[in-house]
C-alpha cells in the first residue's frame, strides 16, 4: 500500500499534463488516419484521456483541498465595510 501511495505521489502534476498531450495526439492521428477509428472507437479513447485528466484534477483538488475550501468560504462570505 505504501508503494502504490509513492507511486501516485510522483504522478501528482502530470496526469492532468499527459492527458492534455494525449488529446492533442489524437487530434493530429485522426487528421492524418481519418479513416482508422470509427465513432465508438474515438468515443472510448476520449473518455479514457478524459478519465485521465479528471483523476488528475481531483488529484490537484484534494492536495490544495485546504485553500481551495477557504476560497470556496471567501466567496460566501460578506465583507463587512470599513467606516
Amino acid at each position: 500500500m505504501i508503494q502504490i501511495q509513492r507511486t501516485w505521489e510522483k504522478t501528482a502534476g502530470y496526469k492532468t499534463k499527459f492527458g492534455g498531450v494525449l488529446y492533442i495526439l489524437l487530434e493530429i492521428f485522426k487528421l492524418l488516419f481519418p479513416d482508422v477509428l470509427n465513432d465508438v472507437g474515438e468515443k472510448v479513447v476520449k473518455y479514457a484521456i478524459e478519465l485521465i485528466m479528471l483523476t488528475g484534477g481531483l488529484d490537484w483538488a484534494w492536495r490544495n483541498r485546504k485553500e481551495v475550501l477557504q476560497w470556496i468560504a471567501n466567496i460566501f462570505r460578506t465583507k463587512q465595510k470599513k467606516k
